[in-house]
């Protein structure tokens, strides 16, 4: 259920399986944070796939610009951001996963196996996203994925010099 996709382009579609669909990743995210020692393989396999199914897309590139807290820059304006219309559900899906890679139970050894150079390399396209919630998310469990992968440390720095790069 957590692995299918649904449109919310039009809010009266699939109502209840939408429904049925946050319930069930909420009670993931919380299951996650109650329980210790469930954290087998076929869990790393799972959770992983639910997050390339449901975050990892494409994105159109667009001319956002960049937010200057200091002041003497160009402000993005609230109006300006296209909010991502899946976030009820996406939000409880980086939930989940980030409550999983900082989980005391994850275990390096499984995370590299699932947490791969591919994966990781697909995971930076979301700071390309033009919701800032979803860049948050992305970069809290960036970070949370760098502090338990150490062996990834070297290549996780490469793709972020990348994007300052683009």
């Amino acid at each position: 259920m957590c692995c299918i996709l649904f449109n919310f382009e039009e809010p009266s579609l699939q109502v209840k399986s939408k429904e049925i669909k946050r319930l069930t990743l909420n009670e993931m995210a919380e299951f996650i944070s109650m329980h210790q020692n469930f954290l087998t393989e076929p869990i790393y396999a799972s959770l992983t796939e639910m997050l390339r199914t449901n975050a990892f897309r494409v994105f159109v590139p667009t001319n956002r610009t960049v937010t200057d807290e200091f002041g003497g820059g160009e402000v993005e304006d609230a109006e300006d951001i296209n909010y991502e219309l899946s976030w009820p559900h996406l939000q409880l899906v980086y939930e989940t996963f980030l409550r999983f890679v900082s989980s005391p139970d994850f275990q390096a050894v499984l995370g590299k196996k699932y947490i791969d150079h591919k994966f990781l390399t697909n995971f930076v396209q979301l700071f390309d996203s033009e919701d800032p919630r979803e860049r948050d998310y992305a970069k809290t469990i960036l970070h949370r994925i760098y502090g338990k992968l150490v062996s990834s440390r070297s290549y996780i720095r490469q793709l972020v010099d990348n994007i300052f790069l683009r």
